[in-house]
């Protein structure tokens, strides 16, 4: 059911609802009215009565007086008069106003008024009439309360009809922004987040309009954000296999080349029966050893496995050194703290993976002579990474710092960067302690 077919429906109900009180209250006024009416017309029929009979002992006839006073009552609308004869008879009885039309009965019912009725003895000198008997009959009155509730009935029904087609109308156009308002909600749950609402006149569509139109504009540039990053990730994700592809082919692949060699030559010498095979068997055991240390080296770039064993501030410390023998030009200057150890494995993996990002895109992009990590444990844990290089190439943020963004967002935390050309470049992130990424409490490894 509709919420305007709900609203008609409880317009409806309390129309019915007044009509009801109203209607009781009309029943009851109708009682007391034609109650009143009725009991005066009785009143002043008794009273016309007993004038008339009052020197009926003295009329030289009795019997003339009476007729002329039944039919003195002829045409009234509430009172009745009869004469009665000595056996209990029926003599003459007069006739009550008629109409063409006639009060329903149920009308009748409903308002209640019984009907009165008077004996008057008469003196012997009226015989053979007894007595006159005088009768109250409410449903002329009735009727004209009948009359009067049609007349106000259809008044009623017009009106009621009018307001109807009034209210119908004003739901109508009051809920029209709510019909716009589902269309557009129908097309941002398709993924159409172009839908805008007006903004209306009235001040609670302007409201709605506006906190719609925002959520819509603040979807679509989060599905735009989404579009972007997963364009990103694609490309790094390429470029990732590109880099191990190049480390396999340029560091494992002649490494086991030269094993293949040594292997070969290891063979010749022992079919020729030389005796010395030792420095053959050095030497593939030096490749192999090697071989592992490419293999170690690219399986950390991939998944830094060491941090659950040796803790944050041991990874680190081996990055630093790994980097530091690649660029011997660079000074670099680790503040870690002996007493620190881990945040806990998920916030761990993020700040190495931060300093790692930091650290390869300074020592990538911005030719720096020195590079600072300083990590500071409180309230809140933050890692800073500084260089003094040529600072960021643009104001756009490459995927590096995307990533790095949305890893301390995850965690709850705060990603802040600053530059000036030719002033080196800073990453400043903030985590929570107690929330984000850090499960577990800092603790030695």
């Amino acid at each position: 059911m509709s919420l305007r077919v709900r609203l008609m429906g409880s317009v409806g109900l309390a129309l019915v609802a007044a009509l009801g009180l109203g209607g009781i209250m009309t029943v009851r006024q109708a009682r007391h009215s034609v109650a009143s009416e009725v009991g005066a017309a009785f009143v002043v029929g008794r009273q016309t009565a007993a004038a008339a009979l009052e020197n009926l002992s003295s009329a030289p006839d009795p019997t003339q007086d009476l007729q002329r006073l039944v039919a003195a009552f002829d045409g009234n609308r509430h009172i009745r008069a009869a004469l009665i004869g000595g056996d209990g008879n029926l003599v003459a009885q007069s006739a009550l106003a008629s109409s063409p039309d006639r009060a329903p009965l149920w009308l009748v019912g409903l308002i209640g008024v019984p009907a009165e009725s008077a004996r008057i003895e008469l003196p012997p000198a009226a015989w053979p009439v007894r007595a006159v008997r005088l009768d109250t009959d409410p449903r002329n009155e009735v009727l004209e309360v009948w009359t009067s509730l049609r007349e106000t009935a259809v008044l009623i029904a017009v009106l009621a009809l009018s307001c109807g087609l009034l209210i119908w109308w004003s739901i109508t156009r009051v809920l029209r922004p709510l019909a716009t308002l589902s269309t557009a909600l129908q097309s941002v749950g398709a993924g159409e987040f172009e839908a805008r609402l007006p903004a209306g006149r009235l001040p609670e569509t302007q409201v709605i309009a506006s906190a719609f139109n925002r959520m819509a504009q603040d979807l679509s540039v989060a599905q735009e954000r989404n579009r972007a990053l997963y364009r990103q990730l694609l490309t790094a994700q390429e470029a990732e296999r590109k880099d191990i592809a190049r480390d396999l082919h340029d560091d494992i692949g002649p490494l086991l080349l030269a094993v293949s060699i040594d292997a070969a030559a290891l063979e010749n010498r022992i079919a020729a029966g030389e005796a010395d095979a030792l420095p053959a068997l050095r030497a593939i055991g030096e490749t192999i050893g090697e071989a592992q240390q490419h293999i170690r080296a690219i399986v950390n770039r991939l998944r830094p496995v060491g941090l659950a064993e040796f803790g944050l501030r041991r990874e680190v410390e081996k990055l630093v050194v790994f980097w530091r023998r690649r660029h011997p030009g660079v000074t670099f200057t680790l503040a870690v703290g002996e007493e620190f150890e881990t945040l806990g494995e998920l916030a761990d993996v993020a700040v190495f993976r931060i300093v790692q990002e930091a650290l390869s895109n300074a020592l990538r992009h911005g030719e720096p002579t020195r590079i600072r990590i300083s990590f500071r444990y409180g309230r809140e844990f933050s890692v800073e990474i500084s260089d003094d290089g040529k600072g960021a190439a643009g104001p756009k943020p490459g995927f590096g710092l995307t990533g790095m963004q949305e890893r301390v967002e995850a965690a709850g935390g705060r990603l802040l960067t600053a530059s000036e050309p030719g002033g080196g470049f800073t990453v400043t992130a903030t985590l929570p302690v107690d929330g984000g990424m850090a499960e577990t409490a800092r603790a030695p490894a």
